[in-house]
């Protein structure tokens, strides 16, 4: 994927679809031009999503805890904040 983003920004020549999130974090680290613009274009449309799991024992007592804490960090925004600080942090 390294050798394809690095194709990509240099040639123009091609498209690659693969991960959101690896995308963008190599954009902001690596694939912007001196003025701090991309040099990787994007498409809005969503190809397929990426799933995180955490396995747990069935009937352990922490799964309604962690369901809980999922659920009010992802209803808050906090991951996005949180994608969107990891990504400044790069760029800067």
């Amino acid at each position: 994927m390294s050798f394809c983003l690095r194709r990509l920004a240099s040639e123009r020549n091609f498209a690659v679809m693969g991960s959101k999130y690896y995308t963008q974090y190599n954009e902001v680290h690596v694939y912007m031009d001196s003025n701090g613009r991309s040099l990787i274009g994007h498409l809005q449309e969503t190809f397929s999503l990426q799933f995180a799991t955490m396995v747990v024992q069935k009937g352990s007592f922490l799964l309604d805890k962690f369901n809980g804490l999922i659920s009010r960090v992802t209803e808050a925004g906090l991951i996005n904040m949180w994608w969107e600080d990891v990504k400044h942090i790069k760029t800067l």
